[in-house]
């Protein structure tokens, strides 16, 4: 009886984390299925987030080490995408990005317009 009990507990144990989709990851360090080099990290991450996107076994788009990406433009996020890093991964835009409307979204729904005009 301990030997079934023992077992069904494996099987379901197993069960569970294989069932675990997979996440692709962005790093600066040469490690990552999409690797940043400090200089407009928002291509790479948004190719990282439309592979996700593109695949229905994916989830998730992790940013490793804990590194400042620095982008000049949006992020894009598709819908039933996360995107997630660790605790001390940062997004930051360029100084002086001088994008041209007053209001931008550093991420941003896809397929959304990447402005919102306020009136004064």
């Amino acid at each position: 009886m301990k030997k079934i009990i023992f077992s069904l507990f494996f099987l379901s144990t197993y069960i569970t984390i294989s069932q675990t989709p997979p996440i692709v990851y962005v790093a600066s360090d040469g490690s990552g299925d999409f690797n940043c080099d400090g200089i407009s990290d928002q291509v790479q991450i948004n190719q990282a987030l439309d592979y996700v996107a593109a695949n229905p076994n994916f989830t998730t788009v992790y940013l490793k080490e804990g590194n400042a990406f620095v982008i000049n433009e949006p992020i894009y996020i598709s819908s039933n995408t996360i995107l997630e890093g660790d605790s001390l991964s940062k997004i930051k835009l360029i100084d002086n990005a001088n994008w041209e409307t007053k209001f931008k979204g550093l991420i941003m729904q896809k397929g959304a317009t990447n402005t919102a005009q306020l009136e004064d």
